[in-house]
């Protein structure tokens, strides 16, 4: 199995979401910082997230609706977004 994925510059998030009977019943943003070239490793992030809620609830909504959009109705999720 590969993945390839096009390079997007940017602060990055990670949403974490528990799903049961198809609905959220858990979901975090947590803020990343820069990531540490050439392989991109995580160097630090902060739980709960310093962004305003108002965004926070965007990236959520983004999160869980491309978890249903991929057919996902339990699991426990990890999700970075840029």
């Amino acid at each position: 199995v590969f993945m390839l994925e096009q390079y997007l510059d940017g602060p990055e998030v990670d949403v974490d979401v528990v799903v049961s009977e198809g609905e959220a019943r858990y979901c975090e943003v947590v803020d990343n910082g820069p990531t540490a070239e050439p392989y991109f490793n995580e160097t630090w992030g902060l739980c709960p997230s310093k962004l305003p809620h108002a965004q926070q609830r965007d990236l959520q909504a983004m999160a869980i609706d491309s978890l249903k959009a991929c057919g996902f109705d339990a699991g426990v999720f990890h999700v970075e977004l840029k």
